[in-house]
């Protein structure tokens, strides 16, 4: 989250104790995901909400009018240029299984060859500094249940 949050900074969280938990577009979050067998908290914007469309072309991925560059990921499991953009969407829903909310759905029904639709109560997190960021362009959607929180304050 270069530069909107440097090394040694200390956040603020607001936790959400509603059984509904609503977040917003462009919210910056705290969440937990399980990676290598290990929790981890990170800290991420809200880049797209559920039932947001996510399209790509051959150089990014665009969400809700803004465009991110792709990462690694994206080029390294590319076949031919003409499926890439469905490979990868089948990808970031394949990272989002994990949670038996998102194994009930039917994983087809989120994308196609040209875009993929956020499921409900999942987001799509991408950091500040995109180059340079570990997000949902790597391992899917995160489930509103992963997010601690709604950042208010940077110290």
């Amino acid at each position: 989250m270069l530069d909107t949050i440097q090394n040694g900074d200390v956040v603020l969280v607001w936790k959400s104790l509603n059984s509904k938990k609503l977040y917003l577009s462009n919210q910056v979050v705290l969440f937990s995901k399980i990676l290598n067998g290990e929790k981890i908290s990170f800290v991420k914007r809200i880049a797209a909400t559920p039932n947001d469309s996510i399209t790509a072309n051959t150089n990014e991925i665009i969400v809700n009018g803004k465009a991110y560059p792709h990462d690694p990921i994206y080029f390294t499991i590319s076949g031919c240029p003409k499926d890439t953009n469905a490979k990868y969407f089948k990808f970031l829903t394949e990272q989002s299984i994990g949670n038996e909310k998102f194994e009930n759905l039917k994983i087809n029904t989120w994308f196609d060859d040209k875009s993929v639709t956020v499921p409900p109560e999942y987001y799509f997190l991408i950091g500040d500094n995109p180059y340079e960021s570990m997000d949902s362009r790597f391992w899917g959607f995160v489930h509103e249940d992963q997010i601690i929180g709604k950042v208010i304050a940077i110290f």
